[in-house]
């Protein structure tokens, strides 16, 4: 109970949020000191501190996912950095709700858990009043709360050209993760500015119609409640034979529903409307506002604890917004908001309370950003638009039912076509961030046509071609070591594809002839095997104790998900059994489903996956991994003991993954290095050799006292150990015996003549 009480006060501050009008100029100058603070030593701007705070459990997250479950994702969609980033700016958006709310549940504490108005009838008529009363009673707390705090429960104000500027900024950190710029592609594919859009999206879509009924309706002399705003070019028009009446779609079926409502729950639907105006009639409500605001808190806690269940039971899903209109309306007629009668009658007085010094007037078009809703309706287009459908409507003689449905009907088409507008912002927003986000150049590249006019010339001068590779290959290595970013996919792509497989290519070569050159074949095998070898364990840094904070990052839910609860990912479609026991490792949850029991391959491999997850992590995770498995157990006993047994095996000890050499910075450049040499190396003439050899110790040495940075994934950005962790030097020793048999090998006629 104290959790839906949370929930709906946290979507009713959600859903009253709203700002300003979305301003494309206003995000595109904020965008831009985001990049600027971004790119400087010491960020100030907070939400840029946070992106860059958010880096290292981002790394964490991955890492620690591709440990225990692997890389692979076999979800339908793969989740990729977009997401990853829009998980963000969806923490922002929460912050800054929760920042604006209480908590309230406690002040429904009872002895028993209270069914809120989804209970079958009590044959106890005793038991039944008593829950009656409980009812009652924590409905005049919560009111009481909403009432007595009108400043902790304030609508919260979300600026949408902060929002979007956030949205695109994050853009920028994807194309700078990634090593390449901005592109509309890049931007219209963002995962942070879609969410933006759908979000901003429905914050107009709902009330764009409302808006414009209203304009319409107020111009015509029809709805007689003030508009928030003045739109110029607008003129009022005179009808006499027009009446707006307020319509509910599917009016008919209210009726209904209340009577149904009445029969089949043990509280009267009526009574608990009445309780809210009793009680919110002795309230001050210091202005129009305040009026507003807290009528639709007491709507919405009576529908989202009265009404939405029965309306989902009976399925008269089109009463939803209607029946939220209709509570609304009923609480504002009997407090004196309004004389336009509701559906629901009540056996009490229409009360007129005061909003500060004057009479209070309750707005059916309760938009929720004045000023978004301004800059729209006042738009040029619109305006002219709005006048035609004016001289039309004003000529009109149909009924007032008719005529009010018109008028709505006019008002949602008008809805329409600002919506379209919205939708191409997305278009303009990437064409504008392209152009105003400064551009970096990897001059680096520049190399290969150095190496090109180098290889010309080597060709061309034999007697130069020794002394032009080796200072190629002694800049290359140089470049590896301390330059070269293997997020670059550019660069990944021509040392995966140049230098891995021609090493292979010359370990084949080798083989040939391979009872006199058996030595190089062993060490060239060696070299591949080593990358598949760990290099960093025992790691102080890796261990996740060690990171209170990713437990309140964003990251730490995502990784839950994607190890043991993936039930929020799940593919379309229903599998076979054997399907789903192939894919368990996708879905934890699933998996345990299975009917053939501890003997499945499921659950054993099941238990293999328990034994990695709580091998590698804290007690907080795995206090919520055995929460997940008792609940997912229950009943259950002969699973659930044979996961204690993993958890008993581990209590108290923590265990850091081990880093291969593929992923240890050092030791991949270690190897590329190793492998370019050992391709030269086959090639040359032995005198020269022997400086290969000496290249070669000279990096294994330096290969001790580099930083030691971890490769977790693409675009992911690297992770720095620190702190006591154990290093296994397998590359650094095995170039350094490659570059001592370089050194000392026989002179013998080489491969390329001059």
């Amino acid at each position: 109970m104290k959790r839906l009480l949370s929930l709906i006060l946290l979507t009713l501050i959600v859903v009253g949020a709203f700002a300003t009008y979305l301003n494309t100029e206003a995000v595109i100058e904020k965008y831009k000191s985001m990049v600027e603070d971004y790119n400087s030593q010491n960020s100030k701007i907070p939400f840029v501190n946070y992106v860059k705070e958010q880096f290292n459990n981002l790394s964490l997250y991955r890492f620690y996912k591709i440990k225990m479950v692997g890389s692979v994702d076999k979800r339908e969609t793969a989740l990729d950095l977009p997401y990853f980033l829009m998980a963000l700016i969806r923490t922002e958006e929460s912050i800054q709700s929760e920042n604006e709310s209480f908590r309230i549940g406690s002040l429904c504490e009872s002895e028993g858990e209270i069914d809120l108005g989804f209970m079958l009838i009590i044959d106890e008529e005793e038991e039944k009043n008593k829950k009656i009363k409980e009812e009652k009673e924590c409905l005049e707390k919560v009111m009481e709360a909403f009432a007595s705090k009108p400043l902790e429960i304030k609508r919260k104000t979300m600026d949408f050209n902060e929002f979007f500027a956030k949205a695109l900024f994050l853009s920028y950190v994807e194309a700078r993760l990634k090593n390449t710029n901005v592109t509309q592609s890049l931007v219209k594919n963002s995962a942070a500015l879609t969410h933006a859009f759908k979000l901003y999206n429905s914050y107009t879509k709902d009330d764009l119609n409302m808006a414009f009924t209203h304009v319409l309706g107020y111009y015509l002399g029809v709805i007689h409640e003030p508009l928030l705003f003045e739109i110029k070019g607008l003129n009022k028009r005179l009808c006499s034979g027009c009446k707006y009446v307020k319509v509910y779609s599917g009016e008919d079926k209210l009726g209904d529903f209340i009577e149904t409502y009445n029969r089949d729950n043990i509280l009267d639907f009526q009574s608990v409307i009445k309780t809210a105006v009793e009680f919110l009639k002795d309230q001050p409500f210091k202005d129009q506002k305040d009026f507003e605001w807290k009528i639709r808190l007491a709507s919405q806690y009576i529908y989202e604890y009265y009404v939405e269940n029965n309306i989902r039971k009976m399925e008269w899903s089109d009463l939803k917004e209607n029946a939220e209109i209709m509570i609304e309306h009923t609480i504002a007629y009997y407090l004196g908001g309004t004389d336009l009668e509701p559906p629901i009658k009540l056996d009490i007085p229409q009360y007129k309370v005061l909003c500060g010094n004057g009479s209070c007037i309750y707005r059916f078009y309760r938009y929720k950003a004045p000023d978004e809703i301004a800059g729209i309706l006042s738009r040029e287009d619109i305006v002219k638009e709005m006048n035609e459908i004016l001289d039309k409507l004003s000529q009109n003689n149909k009924n007032p039912e008719e005529f009010s449905k018109i008028l709505e009907q006019e008002g949602d088409q008008l809805k329409q076509k600002a919506m379209d507008e919205i939708a191409g912002l997305k278009d303009k927003f990437a064409m504008e961030i392209v152009k105003v986000t400064p551009r970096h150049y990897n001059v680096w590249w520049l190399r290969y046509l150095i190496y090109v006019v180098l290889a010309f010339a080597a060709l061309r001068i034999p007697s130069l071609r020794d002394l032009l590779i080796f200072l190629m290959v002694a800049f290359e290595s140089f470049y590896i070591m301390f330059l070269a970013d293997f997020n670059s996919m550019g660069e990944e792509l021509i040392y995966s594809l140049a230098i891995f497989f021609t090493f292979l290519f010359i370990i084949l070569l080798y083989t040939v002839n391979i009872k006199r050159k058996w030595l190089y074949v062993v060490l060239g095998a060696l070299a591949f095997i080593l990358l598949f070898v760990p290099t960093y364990v025992s790691s102080e840094h890796l261990l996740m104790k060690n990171h209170p904070d990713f437990h309140k990052s964003p990251y730490y839910d995502l990784l839950r998900n994607d190890l043991y609860d993936g039930a929020k990912f799940e593919e379309k479609g229903k599998l076979s059994e054997e399907e789903l026991e192939s894919r368990f490792g996708r879905n934890f949850s699933k998996a345990l489903s299975s009917k053939k029991g501890t003997e499945s391959f499921a659950f054993k491999s099941a238990l293999k996956l328990a034994d990695k997850i709580v091998k590698y992590s804290d007690e907080d995770l795995r206090k919520d991994f055995w929460d997940f498995l008792e609940k997912r157990l229950k009943g259950r006993e002969t699973m659930l003991n044979e996961f204690k047994k993993i958890f008993d095996k581990y209590r108290g000890n923590y265990y850091s993954p081990s880093v291969l050499t593929l992923q240890a910075y050092s030791s991949a450049k270690l190897s590329l290095i190793f492998m370019l040499v050992f391709i030269v190396s086959y090639f040359i003439k032995s005198s020269w050799k022997k400086l290969y050899g000496i290249l070669g110790i000279i990096f294994s040495i330096v290969g001790f006292f580099v930083e030691h940075k971890i490769f977790v994934e693409y675009a992911i950005p690297d992770i720095i150990l620190k702190g006591h962790f154990v290093s296994l030097p397998w590359i650094q020793i095995l170039l350094l015996i490659y570059s001592l048999i370089l050194i000392f090998t026989k002179s013998e006629k080489g491969r390329v003549r001059k």
